[in-house]
């Protein structure tokens, strides 16, 4: 199968360019010494170059960024620019990471590929917090072996790189894990455009509309959701399709030869306008697979249970803090459907709650294994029966071609 982008421009629709992150080791000649020269490609583990940098604001007085004022601590270091359409949509997402660990031994660091005066309206508009560091001539960003922008590189309390990531795989709950001494989630550390190369989609300021569907080009894998916008990197078209219609796996039917295509589909539309997301993926994605849908009735073996007796769950609302995040232990905040879906995940049945106010749940679950069981459910006082029952089966089918 070949690629296929589906793509519209008009005066409200505008498709964002395509960025290959390629990063390579410049070749030394045959009996030269090792250069005592910065890397060009830094290698995780690497005490990084010194931040030589002629312009700083929000810094300490009397203070510049270089790693000897970030010594002791882990710093996130985002490199990013003005022109860089996806390097603006992502800085909300590291603000409140940045003031949700306010005060953890944290420093966050921005360096922007332009002068100050260039910046002073984009800064005031988002009020990002930690230090601003600018490198109009690129000197950083070249030593640092940066060639494509947003990138947010990680390091420890001695200056080494822990990783190159994409910001928006940052959550704080991973940056906890990582001062703790723990390791970053697996979603995390795998995007890493040191690994290999990859091929993403950024979005430019004024974009409305954006969808991009092509058969992916790496093993690289990225699921990352908002409201109004979806990325997938080299995922399979069955994951792709689950997000796309709200159908966890055990009640979709997709042929094996259109589900096992590995994809990297973009998506954006107005955040006003975020309902509108899901169904255009839909069509565009039955039109690439050359697929059809339809929903169909079928009585299948299914897990049957009610969450509101077990004290493992507990209703809850919009604002309320989560529980303590342990070890071995699923720790979540779901609607019932959402609940449905995970557990059915898990579980690998179709899941019916019954008797379970369609409300907000929160939910601490001890785990005996790698992943929640039914035993884990029912030592939280839940009541799992398997029953047969009748439920909607969705299948996608290849589509008749015209003329046969």
């Amino acid at each position: 199968m070949n690629g296929i982008e589906i793509l519209s421009r008009t005066s409200w629709f505008a498709f964002a360019a395509v960025v290959a992150l390629t990063l390579s080791t410049a070749p030394k000649a045959q009996g030269e010494p090792t250069p005592e020269a910065k890397p060009i490609v830094p290698m995780f583990g690497d005490t990084m170059p010194d931040l030589d940098l002629e312009y700083v604001r929000q810094v300490p007085d009397g203070q510049t960024i270089n790693l000897g004022a970030l010594k002791g601590k882990f710093a996130i270091i985002e490199f990013w620019g003005k022109s860089c359409g996806a390097c603006i949509e992502v800085l909300p997402h590291l603000r409140e990471i940045a003031e949700d660990l306010e005060g953890e031994d944290l420093q966050f660091v921005f360096i922007a590929d332009e002068a100050p005066d260039d910046l002073a309206e984009l800064l005031e508009k988002h009020a990002m917090p930690g230090w601003h560091g600018f490198d109009p001539d690129r000197s950083v960003f070249d030593s640092w072996g940066v060639n494509s922008v947003p990138s947010t590189f990680v390091l420890d309390r001695e200056g080494r790189l822990v990783i190159v990531t994409y910001p928006l795989l940052l959550t704080v709950d991973a940056i906890l894990d990582l001062l703790a001494g723990k390791e970053l989630p697996k979603s995390v550390r795998d995007f890493s455009p040191l690994r290999r190369p990859i091929t993403v989609a950024s979005f430019s300021e004024g974009d409305l509309v954006q969808l991009v569907i092509r058969v992916a080009d790496s093993d690289q894998m990225l699921d990352a959701q908002k409201w109004e916008e979806y990325v997938a990197l080299g995922m399979q078209a069955t994951r792709v399709l689950q997000y796309a219609f709200d159908v966890s796996s055990v009640r979709m039917e997709v042929p094996v030869t259109a589900g096992s295509v590995k994809l990297d589909v973009t998506a954006r539309v107005p955040r006003e306008s975020g309902e509108l997301l899901k169904p255009m993926l839909q069509n565009a994605l039955l039109a690439t697979l050359g697929l059809r849908s339809r929903w169909e009735e079928r009585v299948v073996e299914v897990l049957v249970f009610g969450v509101s007796e077990s004290p493992c769950f507990a209703p809850s609302k919009k604002g309320d803090p989560l529980p303590e995040r342990r070890e071995r232990h699923l720790v979540s905040r779901n609607t019932c459907p959402q609940i449905v879906y995970n557990f059915e995940e898990f579980l690998g049945l179709p899941v019916i709650l019954e008797d379970t106010p369609d409300a907000i749940w929160m939910f601490d679950i001890p785990l005996s294994g790698q992943g929640l069981s039914i035993s884990d459910l029912e030592s939280c006082g839940v009541a799992v029966k398997r029953e047969k029952r009748a439920i909607e089966i969705f299948v996608l089918e290849h589509a008749e071609k015209d003329g046969e």
